[in-house]
C-alpha cells in the first residue's frame, strides 16, 4: 500500500496543449523513475499523430534523474526517426546541469522559453518568405536599383 501511495505521489502533473498547430507536453515535478512512464507514454502517443514538431516542456521540472535523461534521449531518436521535429524548453539550472554532464545536451534542440522553441520550430518556408520580405524591403539608399 506504501508503494502505492508513493507512486500517486510522485506522478508528474502532464498538460498538453497547442500553440500555433505545434502540440506541447508540459511536466510539472520531477522527472524520474516513478514518473517515466507516464511521460514516456504521452510522447508515445504525441508520436503517434504524427505532428511536423513537439515541444516537451520541462519549465517546471524541479527534478530530472537518470530515467529522465533516458526518455529524452528515446524521444530525440523517436523524433529522428518519424521525421519530426522535436524541441525541449527548459531554463532550470538543475535540469539545465544534469543534461550537461550526460551531453544530451548536444542530441536535444533545447530552449529557454516557450517563444524560442517555437520560432525554432517555423517551417522553412516561414524563414525564407521572413528573408524575402526583408530584402524586398531594403534596397539601396542612394535610390538607384
Amino acid at each position: 500500500m506504501g508503494l502505492l501511495l508513493l507512486q500517486r505521489c510522485s506522478s508528474p502533473a502532464l498538460t498538453v496543449h497547442h500553440v500555433d498547430g505545434v502540440p506541447v507536453i508540459a511536466v510539472t515535478g520531477d522527472v524520474d523513475m516513478a514518473t517515466d512512464n507516464a511521460i514516456s507514454a504521452e510522447i508515445g502517443d504525441q508520436f503517434a499523430m504524427r505532428p511536423r514538431a513537439l515541444i516537451i516542456d520541462l519549465t517546471e521540472v524541479t527534478f530530472l534523474g537518470l530515467a529522465g535523461v533516458t526518455l529524452l534521449v528515446a524521444a530525440a531518436t523517436m523524433a529522428q526517426r518519424c521525421g519530426v521535429r522535436l524541441a525541449v524548453v527548459t531554463s532550470r539550472r538543475a535540469v539545465l546541469r544534469v543534461l550537461e554532464l550526460t551531453n544530451v545536451n548536444q542530441l536535444l534542440d533545447l530552449h529557454p522559453t516557450l517563444p524560442d522553441a517555437l520560432v525554432s520550430l517555423r517551417p522553412p518556408a516561414d524563414l525564407k518568405s521572413a528573408r524575402v520580405a526583408l530584402t524586398v524591403t531594403s534596397g539601396p539608399r542612394d535610390g538607384r536599383r
